[in-house]
Parts: structure tokens; sequence; C-alpha cells
């Protein structure tokens, strides 16, 4: 996929309200099964799309489909990661992550522990209960 796809794709997805849960889905599926682009630049423009539809999916507070994508997410960036200027990527989507787990009730938090387990970690505060997105 070339850089340009890469920004049309991006454009689409930030300015299409029309685009439905499987849609979005299907593209984070397709962002996985092509191959790392050499060029960090490009790179960027990539994780950049991943970050935008985590986006859509916490702005719509939606949770049945997308709970099964993220161990791809999270075994993307695993793969992926090297000391680069990407790093502040890969932390901007962990906390988006953290965002789209921290709007959910205990019983969607408890699916979420049964597809990647070694991913999330509850701190309890005084009157609030925090999920956080831990890196093992």
């Amino acid at each position: 996929m070339s850089i340009t796809n890469m920004q049309i794709l991006y454009d689409l997805v930030l300015f299409l309200n029309t685009l439905n849960e499987n849609n979005l889905i299907y593209t984070l599926k397709y962002i996985f099964k092509t191959q790392k682009i050499k060029n960090d630049y490009y790179e960027y423009h990539k994780l950049k799309l991943i970050d935008l539809i985590i986006s859509k999916f916490t702005q719509r507070k939606s949770h049945d489909n997308f709970i099964k994508v993220i161990p791809l997410i999270l075994d993307y960036m695993n793969t992926s990661r090297a000391v680069t200027h990407l790093m502040s990527v890969f932390s901007k989507i962990r906390l988006s992550l953290s965002l789209y787990f921290s709007l959910f009730e205990k019983i969607v938090l408890n699916k979420l522990k049964h597809i990647s387990p070694h991913y999330l970690c509850h701190i309890n505060l005084v009157m609030n209960n925090w999920l956080y997105l831990v890196h093992i």
C-alpha cells in the first residue's frame, strides 16, 4: 500500500460518518496484513490511522466487534516497535486504548480479560475503578 493510499484511507475514515463498525474493523485487519513500511515516515501514517479507528470506536462506545480486534492491535504494536520517533505514536495508541477501556462497565471489562488477560490491570482508587493498559 502506498503512502497516498494510506492518506486517502485516513481522510475517508476521518470524514465519513457513514462507515459502520464492520468497515472499520475490515480496514484495521487490512492494515495489519500489509507489511511494515520500511520508511518510518510512511509507517507513521499507518499508525495514525490505527489510532483514528480506535478513537472512532471510543466515540461510538461500541464494543461488540472491536473487542476481538484489540489483541491484533497489541500484537502489531509489540512486533513493530523500534526505538524511533514512532514511540510517541505507539504511546498515543496505548492511551487511546486506555480511554476506550475506561468507558465500559465491569461486564464488558470481564469479556476483555478473557480475550487478552495479560494486557489488562485493574487499579482501584478510592471511589472509582480505573483500567490501565499495561505493556508486558
